[in-house]
């Protein structure tokens, strides 16, 4: 297969699965770090986004068996809204982390990209550019208190940026 020709159904499944084992990893890893930061910090809003990035975790594992019966772009899709709503959740909870969660309309397209055309892509960037807008407007309007340090706060950030990417 060259270079410049489209995957075929199972070479693209077998991408998606990859993609998704890791975005699980990644998803459990942030949620635990989220629930130990609430426990060491005794910071609510760190145990509410841990709960959030588990759940999504439990999300992508449901994708991944979509994956695995063949409805690779019903897997897709439950993976991309799951993020969108994990990166609002988070930010609902987390306003601090804002400026890293409003890649996640990125994300998303770049998990259905492979399986939209025409207007449904077309439908799912305007939702992926209504979430950046959403999570930019929560995370600079509605501020959430946190009991976090400001030194944790910035090493944070900068790894939470490498999660979203």
């Amino acid at each position: 297969m060259s270079a410049t020709s489209p995957l075929d159904p199972a070479e693209r499944a077998r991408h998606l699965r990859a993609f998704l084992l890791a975005l699980v990893a990644v998803a459990g890893l942030f949620g635990a770090l989220e629930l130990a930061a609430s426990v060491a910090f005794r910071d609510a809003g760190s145990a509410a986004a841990g709960g959030v990035m588990w759940a999504f975790a439990g999300v992508v594992l449901v994708a991944i068996r979509l994956n695995a019966i063949g409805r690779s772009g019903a897997a897709a899709m439950l993976a991309s809204v799951g993020v969108v709503l994990t990166g609002v959740g988070v930010v609902l909870v987390q306003s601090v982390l804002y400026s890293a969660l409003v890649i996640v309309g990125l994300i998303a397209i770049a998990i259905v990209l492979p399986v939209l055309r025409g207007r449904a892509l077309a439908v799912a960037l305007v939702v992926a550019w209504v979430a950046a807008v959403a999570i930019a407007s929560l995370g600079l309007l509605r501020p959430v208190p946190s009991a976090l340090p400001t030194r944790y706060l910035a090493a944070r950030g900068r790894t939470s940026s490498i999660h979203s990417c």
